[in-house]
C-alpha cells in the first residue's frame, strides 16, 4: 500500500508544479467533497501527526466516476 501512496503524492506534487498550488488546491477540494459525499456525510475529518483536514460541503456535488 505504501507504494500506491507513494505514487499518488507523486502524481499531485508533480501536478502542483505544472499547474500551480491554486489549481491543485482547487482539483484536491472538489475530491475531498465528492469523498464527503459518497460517504454521505455533511462533514469528515482527516487528521495524523502532521494535521487534519476538516471537509464540510453545502451542496452535494456529483458523485459519478467518468
Amino acid at each position: 500500500m505504501a507504494t500506491g501512496k507513494n505514487e499518488l503524492a507523486n502524481t499531485l506534487a508533480r501536478y502542483i508544479k505544472d499547474n500551480g498550488v491554486e489549481e491543485a488546491g482547487k482539483v484536491m477540494s472538489q475530491m475531498l467533497l465528492g469523498m464527503a459525499a459518497l460517504a454521505k456525510a455533511d462533514r469528515i475529518e482527516f487528521r495524523d501527526e502532521y494535521g487534519s483536514v476538516v471537509v464540510t460541503h453545502t451542496k452535494l456535488p456529483d458523485t459519478s466516476v467518468n
